[in-house]
């Protein structure tokens, strides 16, 4: 899961970098034959100052996955005069190379420790204005870049489903040789894990196509009905993030049926617990998007 997160953070930064650089800014950043790799932290944690020809930005930022892979870092900024916000100005990202940017060796985790996602900071380091973006602003264009945001509970939904996956098939494997203690059978010949394998897999099933059909939805809004972005997108965050819930729930009761062995770090099944567990932590499908959802179906502001 940890090499999930990190091409889905890495996917996601290059997506950012393609819709909201200028063009002066692509012609930097996209340079010969592969995409540029880089990591970002959504939380405006940083401070910008406005001086010519760009922007001097001092910050510290959190779970930078992916960062120790990266050439770039995205660093959400607030515009600052005199040390104090500027109220009516919308946040900054800016896009600072990585031999600026100084990497702290904080991830010490309980699950996704592959991800590296280390603190990161910057220094009153000048970005010029063509590595500059307004947040939530694209200019590329259409509803699919101004929109890109909204479309990341999918990648986060997408991470836990394939560990809840992955949980699966080792309880499968393993259920084939695994005995209980004094137990001459067999744990998959067991009448009562047939039952829950059974449940998990039809779980696992529903809460894909449920995620898929969502998806499929939203995309639809995107190219074919603009008006409808809003109120899709927050049906579509409610999903996803139920769907991250459950494979958690699939991972933890795959682990249950995994027995005792299960715990040992030479055995898959505890990493993919803890993986689970940390990737349902997430702000992208917190709870509040099942309030927003439950809102929306009442006809209130979201």
């Amino acid at each position: 899961m940890s090499a999930c997160w990190t091409l889905m953070i890495g996917a996601s930064s290059a997506a950012m970098l393609g819709a909201g650089l200028s063009e002066q800014g692509l012609a930097q950043v996209f340079t010969g034959s592969k995409i540029p790799t880089a990591a970002v932290s959504l939380r405006p944690a940083g401070k910008a100052q406005i001086v010519e020809g760009g922007m001097r930005v001092t910050g510290k930022w959190g779970f930078g996955s992916g960062i120790q892979h990266a050439s770039w870092i995205i660093a959400n900024c607030w515009v600052v005069e005199d040390d104090k916000r500027v109220e009516n100005l919308p946040p900054r990202a800016a896009v600072v190379p990585i031999e600026q940017v100084d990497i702290i060796d904080d991830w010490y985790v309980s699950g996704l420790r592959g991800s590296g996602s280390n603190s990161y900071s910057v220094d009153n380091v000048f970005v010029p204005d063509h590595l500059i973006v307004s947040v939530g602003q694209s200019h590329r264009g259409g509803a699919v870049a101004d929109n890109l945001r909204r479309r990341l509970p999918i990648e986060h939904a997408a991470v836990s489903l394939g560990g809840a996956r992955r949980a699966l098939e080792e309880v499968v494997k393993q259920a084939g040789t695994k005995h209980r203690l004094l137990d001459p059978h067999s744990v998959a010949s067991k009448q009562a894990f047939r039952l829950e394998l059974g449940r998990l897999e039809a779980q696992w099933e529903t809460l894909y196509a449920g995620v898929r059909s969502v998806s499929n939805d939203l995309w639809c809004a995107f190219k074919e009905n603009p008006e409808s972005i809003a109120d899709t997108a927050v049906r579509f965050a409610a999903i996803c993030a139920y769907a991250t819930e459950k494979s958690l729930d699939i991972g933890n009761r795959a682990m249950r049926q995994a027995g005792a062995a299960a715990v040992l770090d030479s055995n898959v099944m505890q990493r993919i617990q803890r993986d689970l567990t940390v990737s349902a932590q997430h702000v992208m499908i917190s709870d509040a998007n099942y309030e927003n959802y439950g809102k929306s179906i009442l006809g209130l502001s979201t």
